[in-house]
């Protein structure tokens, strides 16, 4: 057996081609190595303030790889697999980063093992990153194909704390308990040639206790994040409980001053569906076309009917969750064909 050390970045595997049999470990460096004149020690943990995206940020590796494009050397390692996810109107594949495997390739077996989740993360190795805010229902879902299936699925926090066993779905839907907020995802992942195991990384963006949630509305398979109206909330601040609530312009206000996002096409009669979070329901859904003209939308469950006619104007969804209520607004254009663009998540807060 053929054991070899590899940090397999998932920029380089998008590339279809295999490394060559040896790896060079000097071809391997960090940025922060390189400011450093190559003495950096490898992170053994990170801390708090190295969030997900502060690893994003100091780490961008830049990796050489001998490239090999030939038939047989293309069965010397795991194939490609991604992990697939939407968010903010866009269905997004991103290359995982392999890790540890085991790989029979009829003549020998190659093993090769990485340094471990949070230290590939730490070194910048892992660039497929999932927002768990705003991925859609059953995502992410991971990518297999070749004989491939999942035999299990961890998140490893990012303070190296004990690692958490994620359940997974017959369809590769990996599920995640809702108080993890960032960390990376182990999947383990079995072939007809042997066993590897794949990196990303999770964050949330959106998610503040001490606030209302940002929920999305679908129009089909996508969803937009719709802008937070006026909310009466209630949270826990250590040993205290707290009751904010706002008092913002009207719907029509809002809509007219352009601080309303999305803005989508829709058809008359069309059922759109809102995201809610778990205990959370519809009480209330008023169209509005004018400072004084408005009407109250069907409701049934998470959907929403728009009206019939050919009309523009802002659309307000009370909806009641176990903290409190929250309006949530967005635009509409009835009876326009062209489709509703994705846009930036941050200016619908």
């Amino acid at each position: 057996m053929k054991k070899r050390i590899a940090f397999i970045a998932a920029a380089l595997l998008a590339l279809t081609g295999c490394a060559s049999d040896q790896v060079d470990n000097s071809s391997v460096t960090s940025d922060a190595q390189i400011s450093a004149g190559n003495s950096a020690e490898p992170a053994e943990g990170i801390s708090p303030e190295n969030s997900s995206q502060a690893i994003a940020e100091q780490y961008e590796t830049e990796i050489a790889w001998e490239i090999q494009d030939t038939p047989e050397e293309a069965r010397r390692e795991p194939p490609l697999l991604q992990v697939m996810y939407s968010g903010d109107g866009l269905a997004t594949c991103a290359a995982m980063t392999l890790g540890t495997y085991s790989w029979d390739t009829g003549n020998e077996v190659i093993c090769a093992d990485s340094i471990g989740p949070v230290a590939c993360a730490a070194e910048g190795h892992i660039s497929a990153v999932v927002d768990l805010d705003t991925a859609a229902e059953n995502e992410p879902k991971i990518n297999l194909y070749g004989g491939a299936e999942i035999t299990g699925a961890s998140l490893y926090p990012l303070d190296n704390s004990e690692a958490v066993k994620l359940e997974v779905t017959q369809d590769a839907v990996i599920l995640f308990p809702e108080n993890v907020t960032e960390g990376v995802v182990s999947v383990y992942t079995k072939f007809p040639e042997g066993e590897a195991e794949y990196y990303f990384m999770v964050k949330r963006t959106l998610t503040d206790p001490a606030n209302p949630p940002q929920l999305r509305v679908f129009t089909g398979d996508i969803g937009f994040i719709m802008t937070k109206g006026a909310y009466d909330w209630t949270y826990t601040e250590g040993d205290e409980t707290v009751t904010t609530a706002t008092d913002i312009d009207a719907p029509w206000d809002l809509y007219e001053g352009g601080h309303i996002k999305p803005d989508l096409s829709v058809t008359p009669g069309e059922k759109l569906a809102i995201m809610l979070t778990e205990g959370g329901e519809i009480s209330s859904a008023v169209f509005w076309s004018a400072s004084d003209s408005s009407q109250p939308l069907i409701y049934s469950g998470r959907d929403i009917t728009m009206p019939q006619d050919h009309l523009s104007g802002v659309c307000c969804i009370t909806v009641k969750m176990p903290a409190g209520v929250c309006d949530y607004l967005f635009s509409v254009n009835i009876g326009e064909s062209s489709s509703s663009p994705a846009y930036d998540p941050e200016e619908a807060k």
